[in-house]
């Protein structure tokens, strides 16, 4: 593997206050991968859509990915469906 990025778009750094939020019921069908009294790591088809807040301008996006930092932080990876203007 490469140590280059390969990015379609360059990233910046910058620490902004966000929201998110999930519009509604989401169904999702997919299958277990593996799972145990705490918790379960499902595989599914579709997209979680999200709507995200940031510097008062409001984005539409799908979750890409999520990922457990500690017992209380999680990093989201949010894919947004038009560009981001800050």
């Amino acid at each position: 593997m490469s140590d280059v990025e390969r990015r379609k778009v360059a990233r910046r750094q910058g620490t902004f206050p966000v929201s998110i939020a999930v519009p509604g019921p989401i169904p999702l069908e997919g299958q277990t991968l593996n799972f145990s009294a705490n918790g379960v790591l499902v595989i599914a088809h579709g997209k979680i859509p999200v709507f995200l807040s940031l510097e008062g301008k409001h984005y539409r996006g799908v979750l890409s990915r999520a990922a457990s930092v500690d017992a209380d932080t999680t990093t989201y990876v949010i894919e947004l469906l038009e560009p981001l203007q800050i």
